[in-house]
């Protein structure tokens, strides 16, 4: 299939918008249960062994039960970097690693990952995913990637907190307290080219790419980024093709896939409704060949439907 009109539906139209429920919606004193026994348990996905929280509401759970978690957001990524020779890719709110797991056996030793994650438990598990999975090609940076470098609190749930969205913290909140971690602009880290920016950073894309502007100019990267809050999605949009000449199209990726790795039917929960909203932005051109779901990004104030985000949340609350 080719790329869409603005005005043509998703591919599955059935799905919602992915916007899981934040971290602060999530946790409370209560949801917190001391129990004997570990926090985490070792899954088979499709593409290797990862370590999980069994607590975790959102990745965590839907590894555990479909074995997968964006897949087609894998193969997208793949399809996008050069066929051959050494690539070089970040990957900004990397988390436990189910993009970067994957990603990494996928392009082997010819290609460079950085992965970036702030969270504390939620890095040690990454490094954990990248061992398990023998990744020798990821580098790992416990920070936060936005426009200014700066010191900033993010909440820590204990591991056996219940019903907690940990891919759901973020840096925007302005916390006051929690762990304090460090943010550093991508420029800073000098890197001598760049092919893909996957990020996944709860909101904070705009600052993220306000603080990676001498890259985009410089390597002039693949990006492929989230773009899940309304409020935020005409100023990023409006950013990518006016000040970076990016040519973009949504991408509804299903975090689940009908043919999962463990076969689990659609009907189980509602997980397999549930899409992420993400855009890939390319280098303005005349040479793109699109291909897929796609839709060409045309109306900067395009959104989907506003009973998707009500279905999406119903959803997110249904498997808790």
């Amino acid at each position: 299939m080719t790329e869409s009109s603005q005005s043509d539906p998703p591919r599955e139209s059935a799905q919602t918008q992915h916007n899981p429920p934040s971290a602060a919606e999530d946790s409370s004193s209560e949801d917190f249960q001391p129990q004997r026994g570990s926090a985490y348990t070792i899954v088979e996905t499709w593409f290797g062994r990862m370590l999980v929280n069994i607590h975790d509401r959102y990745i965590g759970r839907t590894l555990q039960i479909y074995g997968e978690y964006g897949r087609d957001e894998v193969e997208v990524l793949t399809q996008v970097l050069p066929p051959s020779g050494a690539v070089l890719c970040i990957d900004a709110g990397a988390n436990i690693g189910p993009l970067t797991v994957p990603l990494a056996r996928h392009l082997g030793m010819r290609a460079g990952i950085h992965a970036f994650e702030p969270q504390r438990l939620i890095y040690q598990m990454l490094c954990a995913n990248l061992a398990l999975n023998e990744c020798w090609n990821v580098f790992t940076h416990q920070l936060g990637l936005g426009d200014v470098e700066s010191e900033m609190f993010l909440p820590v749930a204990h591991p056996h907190s219940v019903n907690f969205n940990w891919g759901g913290v973020n840096l925007i909140e302005g916390y006051e307290s929690g762990e304090e971690i460090k943010v550093i602009r991508l420029d800073d880290m000098n890197y001598p080219a760049v092919h893909l920016i996957k990020a996944d950073v709860e909101g904070m894309e705009i600052q993220m790419l306000r603080g990676s502007e001498n890259t985009l100019l410089k390597s002039r990267p693949v990006l492929y980024l989230e773009n899940d809050r309304k409020e935020k999605s005409r100023e990023l949009l409006e950013m990518l093709i006016k000040e970076f000449k990016y040519d973009i199209w949504w991408h509804y990726p299903p975090v689940v896939t009908t043919n999962n790795h463990n076969c689990i039917p659609d009907d189980f929960t509602p997980m397999t409704k549930i899409v992420s909203l993400n855009i890939l932005c390319l280098p303005q051109g005349p040479d793109h060949n699109i291909q897929g779901p796609f839709i060409r990004v045309e109306d900067l104030d395009y959104w989907p439907p506003d009973h998707w985000e009500t279905a999406d949340r119903q959803a997110a609350s249904d498997t808790a």
